[in-house]
């Protein structure tokens, strides 16, 4: 399901939601081909429901479709879920919010060999 949304500042973003297993075959070819992406939002249940996604070689699948520099957000700041993320070449950091939660997780891909410079 793709969609396009006014953000707050005026500008547009496309949207991409998967619905069904993301590390199947099919969605796994969706995300490379309509990559590569420059913010993810990582919302599939918590670590202890949904293990396989916060996994590290979850984090690794998205890595070869996120940008550079790209963003991951997500609202699980567990310990596993940061090691996890910074196994897969990742930089994170627990950031504040205004939420129920007091911090989410900010991650950002590092640079590796064969991105644009």
């Amino acid at each position: 399901m793709a969609g396009r949304y006014q953000g707050p500042g005026g500008g547009e973003l496309d949207w991409l939601v998967i619905l069904g297993d993301a590390r199947s075959d099919a969605s796994i070819s969706l995300l490379q081909t309509s990559g590569p992406y420059d913010y993810v939002w990582q919302d599939p249940f918590s670590p202890k429901k949904n293990p396989n996604m916060w996994a590290a070689e979850w984090f690794s699948v998205l890595g070869l479709v996120v940008a550079c520099n790209g963003c991951l957000m997500t609202y699980s700041v567990a310990r596993k879920v940061r090691d996890a993320l910074e196994i897969s070449g990742w930089q994170v950091e627990k950031i504040p919010t205004t939420s129920h939660k007091k911090n989410w997780l900010r991650a950002f891909r590092l640079a590796r060999a064969g991105d644009p410079t």
